[in-house]
């Protein structure tokens, strides 16, 4: 190690040893796999019609939520990540479709779900438990002990003990309650994992390996080092201070939960980019066993990731919507000419026009008005409506 302008060479006990040789390993193989995958990429996709793309299919296929009898930093990173999913498809299925439905003023009752964005905040925030986390790694003397009292002593009091808690007895484990249920986390190991990355004694060892492939990969991992810190220093610049003068950053190496998080930061901005589709996965039983099916683990699954909510405002809402043009445009044929002709050779068609069209086209096809809603600019139908519209169509074609 460096200490001012001195280097200080220590030996590694058995021990300390082998977590640096395992170290190396890992960082090796995750490496290797990291450059095989962009480099399928890249020979997959033509460099010279990469600019031309405009769209894309991605599949996402994650490990769902875990729940252990020992839970560690493996688990807790993986629920972190489902947390962030389950809060992409709320945004997605609850708040903005029924924000749509107050917007355009239609008559609606709202639907109440489980807001996971606290536990979010518990896990991200400056003060949260990446945050505590990264702190006592960075520390030569951080230990599981000493992080977790920092943990109690910060976030087992309002407002995040609503979902924060330390178990009655021990102090081995903090428990977090997930949108899916309370995990009790068992402490041993977590600074360890956290810090588990190559000194930079061993990384100069790599750097000087005469082997072609593994100096390309290690070229292509400074250049994801130099973006993360990029990315870092963005999220201080936006969160930041806004004080006068310079931002200063430190550069430091990043641990793998601030690695972790920021993967998901760049995963949430494509997914938030697209148009999703969810498939969920239910476990029949706790056993894996084959024609076995638990009725209240099913239930408490399908509560947990908010189906039962999603069917419910499914069957209550009105997931198919046009805007008046685009209906008239594509319906106008569903009414007698003399109908629509005098409005559509006015010179200047106004809005009024348009609803009054709109409206035609309804009374003349859907008996039922429960089936849709006008709203400010759009019409919003119950499920099947449009395939029934659409057979309409057909037939008169």
């Amino acid at each position: 190690s460096l200490q001012g302008q001195r280097k200080i060479v220590s030996n590694l006990n058995y021990n300390q040893a082998l977590v640096a040789k395992d170290s190396v390993a890992k960082f090796i193989y995750s490496a290797l796999f990291d450059w095989l995958v962009e480099n399928i990429n890249t020979v997959l996709c033509n460099p010279a019609v990469n600019d031309q793309i405009s769209s894309f299919i991605g599949v996402l296929d994650i490990y769902g939520f875990e729940h252990f009898e020992k839970n560690s930093f493996e688990q807790f990173c993986i629920n972190y990540a489902n947390e962030k999913l389950q809060q992409e498809f709320n945004q997605h299925v609850f708040k903005l479709e029924q924000e749509e439905y107050v917007k355009e003023e239609i008559e609606w009752s709202f639907i109440e779900f489980n807001d996971n964005q606290p536990c979010i905040d518990l896990i991200e925030n400056k003060l949260g438990i990446l945050s505590l986390l990264d702190e006592e790694s960075r520390l030569p003397a951080g230990s599981d002990e000493s992080w977790t009292q920092k943990l109690y002593q910060t976030l087992d009091k309002s407002p995040t003990n609503k979902v924060f808690s330390k178990p009655r007895f021990g102090q081995t484990k903090f428990i977090v309650s997930h949108y899916a249920l309370d995990v009790a986390y068992d402490v041993e190991g977590f600074i360890e994992k956290n810090r588990d990355t190559v000194s930079d004694g061993h990384l100069e060892v790599l750097k000087a390996s005469t082997n072609e492939t593994l100096i390309n990969i290690l070229e292509g991992l400074e250049k994801a080092a130099k973006k993360l810190e990029e990315a870092k220093k963005l999220e201080l610049e936006q969160a930041g201070s806004k004080k006068p003068g310079p931002i200063r950053t430190v550069n430091r190496k990043p641990t793998l939960g601030s690695m972790f998080k920021q993967s998901l930061i760049e995963l949430m901005n494509t997914i938030n980019s697209t148009n999703v589709h969810y498939i969920r996965c239910i476990k029949p039983n706790a056993d894996k066993e084959a024609w076995q099916f638990d009725n209240l683990m099913v239930l408490s699954q399908l509560r947990a990731c908010g189906v039962l909510e999603t069917i419910r405002i499914s069957c209550a809402g009105f997931p198919s919507r046009w805007t008046f043009e685009e209906f008239v445009l594509r319906y106008y044929i569903l009414i007698p000419h003399e109908q629509w002709d005098l409005i559509f050779k006015k010179k200047e068609t106004t809005e009024e026009d348009i609803i009054s069209v709109v409206k035609m086209i309804l009374d003349a096809t859907v008996k039922d008005k429960s089936k849709y809603q006008i709203g400010n600019t759009k019409i919003f139908f119950k499920a099947g409506m449009l395939a029934y519209l659409e057979k309409l169509r057909s037939n008169k074609m």
